[in-house]
């Protein structure tokens, strides 16, 4: 999936098919840049066992609503 643009951020969901089962999709960590392109924030699923998605893009969309909600919530930077 493509960044994102979100209240002035751009948010990269970083998601990849799951290494332990196949054909299943997993995202590691949306990545959140400024509007000058500066990182600032990474964020991860809190779980050793992230949830698995039938495909890529529900992996993404779950991954880009989390980073939206760090926004909402002002915790980034």
């Amino acid at each position: 999936m493509e960044p994102f643009i979100y209240k002035g951020y751009t948010i990269t969901p970083n998601v990849h098919l799951a290494e332990a089962v196949p054909g299943k999709w997993v995202f590691e960590a949306a990545t959140i840049t400024d509007s000058d392109g500066n990182e600032v924030y990474v964020a991860a699923p809190a779980s050793e066992r992230p949830p698995l998605f039938d495909t890529g893009d529900a992996a993404a969309r779950v991954c880009i609503s989390q980073a939206k909600a760090l926004i909402e919530a002002g915790d980034i930077g």
